[in-house]
């Protein structure tokens, strides 16, 4: 059961990131905000599918975590590496030689999760007063030049 969760969030956050790529291929600008939810959305699934791998491991409590920066804090308490690349391989006892059995577990780092979920979090959200008042509020230009800042990490995560 834990496998199949695991692997239905990676499918949510294929799925997300699919929509952001219709989403920003569409030119409209006034969907870019829509692409942002999605990717952050995407950042939340990859994180969960992750926490399912390890849900032996976590009380209740612990599973209840939904911001991403929470979740891999949790996922480093119980392994160190949760959020380093991984790369499968055995050794040949005669000489000595290690060989990597199929390609690298991409992940990113809790601080690269947290700052991407918050930054693209800025989209649901409209301008304060004071940001208004400074010209300081995100434009369909700053949500587009967000999804082209951390799509391409997501898209790495996803495709190893």
């Amino acid at each position: 059961m834990t496998q199949k969760l695991a692997s239905e969030y990676r499918e949510r956050a294929k799925d997300h990131l699919k929509t952001v790529d219709i989403l920003l291929g569409a030119g409209d600008d006034g969907l870019t905000r829509y692409a942002c939810v999605e990717l952050r959305l995407c950042v939340e699934a990859i994180c969960y599918g992750m926490l399912c791998l390890y849900r032996a491991e976590l009380s209740k409590g612990e599973l209840a975590k939904w911001q991403p920066k929470k979740v891999l804090d949790e996922l480093l308490e119980i392994d160190k590496y949760a959020t380093t690349p991984q790369l499968l391989s055995i050794q040949d006892p005669k000489t000595g030689e290690w060989h990597p059995l199929g390609t690298q577990d991409y992940r990113f780092t809790a601080k690269w999760a947290s700052k991407a979920h918050n930054a693209l979090g800025n989209a649901l959200h409209v301008p304060t007063i004071d940001q208004l008042e400074k010209g300081q509020g995100a434009t369909a230009a700053t949500f587009r030049n967000r999804c082209q800042e951390y799509a391409p990490e997501l898209r790495k995560v996803l495709d190893s």
